[in-house]
């Protein structure tokens, strides 16, 4: 055999050496990782695009039912209730339990259609109004911005309203955003399972304006049947 055809030969060995080590590298890695990391890393979007994405999700999330507590303070005074809340597009129901030392709280409302109300009962006490901010303001003279927590408890901005400031973590999930005179803090999400997917929902939020500090922490999401 001459010197091309060995040179020719051990090239074509290298060759297949190195196609079969290529080979058990990439058997050896997809063996130890799960699909979903698979899919994870070839379709790795930047934070933007990832929030495109997130939006759709959360928007899907029309009819949810939340657990938990919340906190509001002003200056050194400070009050805190256990909360839950239903709310669709078209009716929510908001009870706390305990707020303010003043026993149980009903917030209740027809957001749509003709006959738009807000009704709070407390104890033998009902009361009307045209938003549930007024309501509440009424009974412990707070202003929570409730319209707009509607959006902020699930980690999305208000819509058709200016976002002065607004920061991505690398999942695309809102870390910070400014908005209607409040800074809204996000401080940790989870994954809840939805019957159509799994959905990324806040579980721990910090809102802070002029006049107040409010806490949530939020212990259950599910979606809410109609």
């Amino acid at each position: 055999m001459n010197h091309k055809n060995n040179t020719a030969l051990l090239k074509c060995l290298s060759l297949m050496a190195l196609s079969g080590i290529l080979t058990s590298c990439a058997s050896h890695w997809a063996a130890h990782h799960k699909p979903e990391q698979i899919n994870q890393i070839q379709t790795h979007l930047t934070p933007e695009a990832a929030w495109k994405q997130n939006q759709l999700t959360l928007n899907r999330f029309q009819n949810w039912d939340a657990q938990g507590r919340i906190a509001v303070s002003r200056k050194k005074e400070g009050e805190s209730a256990s909360f839950s809340w239903q709310y669709c597009p078209e009716h929510f129901f908001l009870k706390l339990f305990g707020p303010f030392g003043s026993g149980a709280m009903e917030l209740d409302g027809m957001l749509s259609g003709p006959n738009q109300h807000v009704t709070l009962r407390h104890g033998n006490k009902i009361q009307y109004a045209k938003t549930a901010e007024d309501l509440l303001y009424q009974q412990v003279k707070w202003r929570v911005p409730l319209s707009g927590l509607t959006y902020w408890i699930k980690g999305l901005p208000v819509p058709n309203q200016a976002i002065q400031h607004l920061n991505l973590n690398t999942d695309g999930s809102i870390s910070k955003l400014t908005q209607l005179g409040w800074e809204i803090t996000y401080a940790k999400y989870h994954d809840f399972n939805t019957p159509f997917e799994k959905i990324k929902l806040p579980t721990k939020i910090y809102l802070i304006s002029n006049e107040l500090e409010v806490k949530l922490a939020i212990r259950h999401w599910k979606p809410l049947e109609k």
